[in-house]
C-alpha cells in the first residue's frame, strides 16, 4: 500500500465525476472505494492509501482515504506503531494515519502548570528492561507546559482550593477504600470452605504477597497521594454469607460423618453376624463330627460284641453244644441237658466263668 497526498490524481476510478459531485468536504478513513480501472482525485489537504494486489497502478486497486490528525501548540500526537512502539510528537504538527504502519493516532493535550504553586510528579520508567532498574521520579513546577514522553507515567491529584496542599478528596477515606478493594481482589476465588486452618491465616497469606503490595502501592499513589509503608491484618471476621457457606459446609461434613458412622455400624453388625454364623456352623460341624464318632464307636462296639459272641459260639460248638437248641431254647435248657454229663458240666462251668 502507499499513501498519496495532496492533490494527486491516481488512476483508480472507473467513472469520472463532475466537479460539482465531488464536494468540498474532506473524506476521512471511513471512505473506501474499490475499482477495477480508472482514477480517483485526491483533493489538497487529503491523503489516500491504495492497495494494489497486482502491483500495477490503477489496475484492480482499492483506495481508502487516510484520516488526518492535527495537534495545536498545546497538544501532541500519541502514535502507536504496529511494531509495538509508542511515539509522542509535539504540536503544532499534522499527520495522516497510515493503516500499514499505525495502530492508532490520538491527539492529546499537554499538561499545563499555570503558576509556581502548581507541581507535577512524573514517574519515568527506565530505558533498560533490567528488573533491578527502578523508575525515576521528577517534580515539575510551574509555570510550565509539560509534554510527557511515551514512557512517562503522570499522577494527577485533585487539589482543593483551600490551599495548604489539601486534597479535595479525603486521603484517609481513599486509602481505606483502596486497601479494602485490594484485599477483596486478592481474596477473590479463594474457597474458604475447603481450606485448612483459620480464616485469619489465609487472609494474612494473601496480603503478604508481593503482587498485593505492588498493586496497593500504585493504587494509593494514584487515589490518595500516599506511599505504602506496610500493611498488616490483626483480625478477620467472616461475613454473614461466608458464615452461611461455612455452616452449610459443616452440615455437609457432619452428614458425611454420620453416613460414615452408619456405614461403619452396618459393617460391624454384618461382620458380627458373619462371625456368629461361622461360630454356629463350626458348632454344628463339631456336633456332627462327635455324633459321627459316637456312631463309629457304637458300630465298633457292636462289631466287637458280635465277634465275641461268634467266638463263643465257635467255642461252644467245639465243646459239642448243639447251637440250634442253645439258640432256640436258651441257656437254661442247655444247662439242664448238660447236667447229665461231665463234659457238659465242664461246659457249663466255662459258661458261668
Amino acid at each position: 500500500s502507499s499513501v498519496h497526498s495532496p492533490a494527486t490524481n491516481s488512476s483508480t476510478s472507473d467513472v469520472l465525476l463532475p466537479p460539482a459531485a465531488m464536494g468540498i468536504d474532506f473524506r476521512g478513513n471511513s471512505y473506501v472505494r474499490r475499482v477495477r480501472w480508472g482514477k480517483r482525485t485526491v483533493k489538497e489537504g487529503e491523503a489516500v492509501a491504495i492497495w494494489d494486489p497486482t502491483l500495477q497502478v490503477s489496475s484492480r486497486a482499492s483506495a481508502a482515504a487516510a484520516a488526518g490528525h492535527v495537534a495545536g501548540c498545546n497538544e501532541f500526537l500519541r502514535i502507536r506503531h504496529r511494531d509495538g512502539t509508542i511515539e509522542h510528537v509535539r504540536g503544532p504538527t499534522v499527520l495522516f494515519e497510515n493503516p500499514v504502519h499505525h495502530i492508532e493516532v490520538v491527539v492529546a493535550k499537554a499538561i499545563s502548570l499555570p503558576t509556581n504553586s502548581s507541581h507535577l510528579v512524573v514517574i519515568r520508567s527506565p530505558a533498560s528492561k533490567d528488573a533491578a532498574s527502578a523508575p525515576s521520579r521528577e517534580i515539575k513546577s510551574g509555570p510550565l507546559l509539560f509534554f510527557p514522553e511515551a514512557m512517562d507515567g503522570v499522577q494527577v491529584f485533585d487539589w482543593a482550593d483551600k490551599g495548604g496542599g489539601a486534597l479535595s478528596t479525603d486521603p484517609i477515606g481513599e486509602g481505606d477504600s483502596a486497601t479494602k478493594s485490594a484485599v477483596l481482589t486478592a481474596l477473590q476465588g479463594m474457597r474458604f470452605g475447603h481450606l485448612n486452618g483459620s480464616l485469619l491465616e489465609h487472609v494474612r497469606a494473601a496480603v503478604s504477597a508481593e503482587k498485593f503490595a505492588a498493586d496497593l502501592a500504585a493504587e494509593l499513589r494514584q487515589r490518595a497521594a500516599c506511599e505504602l509503608v506496610s500493611v498488616s491484618v490483626s483480625s478477620a471476621e467472616p461475613s454473614e454469607a461466608l458464615l452461611q457457606i461455612l455452616k452449610q459446609e459443616d452440615e455437609v461434613a457432619g452428614a458425611k460423618v454420620r453416613d460414615q458412622i452408619a456405614d461403619s455400624n452396618l459393617a460391624a453388625a454384618s461382620a458380627r453376624q458373619d462371625r456368629e454364623q461361622a461360630l454356629e456352623q463350626a458348632t454344628q460341624k463339631h456336633e456332627l463330627k462327635l455324633a459321627a464318632e459316637r456312631h463309629q464307636a457304637e458300630l465298633a462296639q457292636h462289631d466287637l460284641e458280635a465277634r465275641r459272641h461268634l467266638d463263643n459260639m465257635k467255642e461252644l460248638r467245639g465243646l459239642g453244644v448243639d447251637l440250634t437248641q442253645y439258640l432256640c431254647h436258651g441257656p437254661r435248657s442247655q444247662l439242664a441237658a448238660a447236667s447229665r454229663g461231665s463234659a457238659q458240666q465242664k461246659t457249663m462251668g466255662f459258661l458261668c466263668l
